[in-house]
């Protein structure tokens, strides 16, 4: 075995793999590595190099709504979109187990999707207390993924945290969804490369988990200046969660 380091921006990564298994990417991908060979990768929260002159962010306080009141929502009504730090980000969401209504409620959050220009967002963005992730024009309830292949590392931002954040991530380069569709109906779906990443990161949302959970320290913000002090406090316990395997069961840390 053998531990590379490797600078990358702003940011130290290390790694301990066999030699084979550490190769240069390209893109935003910084390294790839398999799951097995993966041992342990250390984030440096990424040094601030916006040029940001003020405090410049706004956060939302969102209203948490049931399954059953969203669907109760009027068909001109809209649903919001939450901005950090609205405490309706760390909400992990409920189950999805009577489908009436769900159907509508999907439709108003692709809404949202198209209106802030995003590739995808969890319900719990939006107050809606559901297991509901959308990407692109699909909507999975429920999403449990079910085989992972390799990881690979990412820089992601994210619309709901101020602009300036920037943070290191850690995603499995392929993965399997098992899901129903907004009318119960199973589906499966295999995702890939940047669509497997932004799943990983939609799926995060609906845990309550953000892409700062997975930085070593606490980010900061010149937008947000209070950020680094308002996680301060719980951040070692939500880098713990963030860093575990997606479903919870497996740790990053795990040679099996």
């Amino acid at each position: 075995r053998v531990c590379v380091l490797r600078r990358a921006s702003s940011v130290v990564f290390c790694l301990v793999a066999a030699p084979s298994a550490v190769a240069s990417g390209a893109g935003m991908v910084a390294s790839s590595v398999s799951r097995r060979a993966f041992a342990a990768t250390f984030f440096v929260a990424p040094l601030l190099h916006h040029s940001l002159r003020s405090s410049s962010w706004e956060g939302t306080r969102l209203p948490v709504l049931s399954l059953e009141e969203a669907r109760g929502l009027g068909r001109e009504a809209l649903l919001p979109f939450a901005r950090y730090p609205d405490p309706v980000l760390r909400l992990a969401a409920k189950p999805v187990s009577d489908f009436a209504g769900v159907d509508r409620v999907a439709a108003k959050l692709l809404e949202v999707r198209r209106r802030e220009g995003a590739l995808g967002l969890a319900a719990t963005q939006c107050g809606v207390d559901a297991q509901i992730v959308v990407l692109g024009d699909d909507v999975l309830v429920n999403p449990k993924v079910t085989k992972v292949n390799a990881v690979d590392a990412w820089r992601e931002r994210c619309l709901a945290l101020p602009p300036d954040v920037e943070v290191d991530t850690l995603r499995f380069r392929s993965i399997d969804v098992a899901a129903a569709d907004p009318r119960g109906a199973p589906i499966t779906r295999t995702f890939t490369g940047s669509r497997a990443r932004a799943f990983q990161h939609e799926l995060d949302h609906s845990k309550g988990i953000l892409i700062i959970d997975h930085a070593l320290d606490p980010v900061a913000s010149r937008a947000f200046p209070d950020m680094a002090r308002v996680e301060a406090p719980l951040h070692s316990q939500r880098r713990l969660k963030a860093w575990r395997f997606i479903e919870g069961e497996v740790s990053f840390f795990d040679n099996s």
